[in-house]
């Protein structure tokens, strides 16, 4: 008899200024599925509920890949805070650990300095452990694997980096042996794999648990830099909003670095301003008056993702997205007011809340949960429907 599927890890309430977006969880209670009657009218609601139904939190070793040395750092500082803020590896469930373990060589040139990048929620569970007279350290190797397996215990992580030129023919055994002993110690271990990118990185995927890639995104204002993680594991589900998730780093004045997670829209800002603004069915001349660029601009930039602007499976602008825009973009304001209860004029669209501090019950898909507005955001008709 088959065994039911276990349910996704309760999400923790986000620290303030932490993961302020539709894409975080404010609530310490988890939305509840929902059912087939309720969701009748929502593509969304069936995905996210499939999501939470056929997806077991992630088992065997998380391989993060990345070519881009500038965004090493903060990449690293995204995905060890999405594990500890959000319980998962872009939208894929995780373990809840106790702590993390940042494994590096006698030797640290070229390691990432993640304790510099942390965010606070992180650093409380890190700790940076020097292997002694281990210049090179490579979990894909004999040695290298006796060592990571010595630091793995049951409910923590560990995390490691190598990079691909040092990999061997010997690492597919190597990963092997990790895959099974994580699973067995209930534990995470993340490896972050610097290649260059013409690379083939496909073997990798086929040995390893969770496959994610590393992409440099430009930040939006206020953010000093971003990166999106994309889950190759839930590939399916990319068209659904689901396994491609974007941080922006911030540097706060006391010295430290807060990190604010949504759904992945498009890498260049001004495009997910775009997206933002059609969303609320802002016409595509308007968007570029905005802006500053030609329309064609706008349209090229639009056309080109995967998910459309008409949103279709469920996101919403995060609930600050206003604010933050209108200091770039003043003009913003005009087409993107708040008045009550948020309804923009002449759109029968709501546009953001004024009360944004109050939690919304959502999941780790970074979806709205049950019909429920996201950052005030109930979702629109499509946009080739009148409201």
């Amino acid at each position: 008899m088959t065994q039911p599927p276990n349910p996704l890890p309760t999400p923790t309430r986000t620290p303030v200024g932490t993961n302020a977006s539709s894409a975080a969880v404010a609530t310490s209670t988890p939305a509840r599925a929902p059912s087939v009657a309720t969701a009748a009218w929502s593509p969304v609601l069936f995905a996210t509920k499939a999501f939470r139904e056929s997806e077991q939190p992630a088992k065997g070793v998380v391989i993060v890949a990345n070519s881009d040395p500038t965004v090493s750092a903060v990449a690293a500082a995204a995905v060890a805070h999405g594990i500890v803020v959000d319980h998962a590896v872009a939208n894929l469930p995780v373990r809840a650990i106790s702590q993390i373990s940042f494994l590096r060589p006698s030797r640290p040139r070229g390691t990432v300095p993640l304790n510099a990048f942390a965010s606070s929620a992180v650093k409380a569970k890190l700790r940076d452990v020097t292997i002694s007279h281990c210049p090179h350290l490579n979990p894909f190797v004999p040695e290298g694997v006796h060592i990571v397996l010595n630091h793995l215990k049951p409910g923590e992580c560990v995390f490691v980096q190598v990079e691909n030129k040092n990999l061997t023919d010997g690492a597919i055994v190597a990963l092997a042996e990790l895959n099974a002993q994580v699973e067995e110690l209930g534990a995470l271990l993340v490896i972050f794999v610097f290649h260059e990118k013409k690379q083939e990185m496909t073997w990798l995927r086929e040995h390893c648990g969770v496959f994610v890639e590393v992409g440099k995104c430009e930040p939006g204002p206020g953010a000093q830099a971003a990166v999106a993680l994309t889950n190759v594991s839930l590939s399916s589900w990319h068209p659904h909003g689901i396994g491609r998730v974007m941080f922006e780093a911030f540097f706060e004045p006391d010295g430290g670095w807060t990190y604010r997670s949504e759904p992945f829209i498009a890498q260049r800002a001004i495009i997910r301003l775009s997206w933002f603004l059609r969303f609320m069915r802002v016409t595509v001349e308007q968007i570029a008056k905005i802006i500053d660029i030609h329309k064609s601009n706008v349209s090229r930039g639009l056309d080109s993702l995967l998910i459309p602007p008409d949103n279709t499976v469920g996101l919403a602008p995060p609930k600050d997205s206003r604010k933050r825009w209108i200091g770039r973009y003043p003009d913003v304001e005009k087409v993107w007011p708040v008045s009550k209860p948020g309804t923009i004029a002449g759109t029968g669209v709501v546009g953001e809340a004024a009360n944004t501090s109050t939690p919304l019950k959502g999941d780790n898909t970074g979806h709205v949960a049950n019909g429920a507005p996201a950052s005030g955001h109930p979702r629109p008709a499509p946009l080739n429907r009148k409201p």
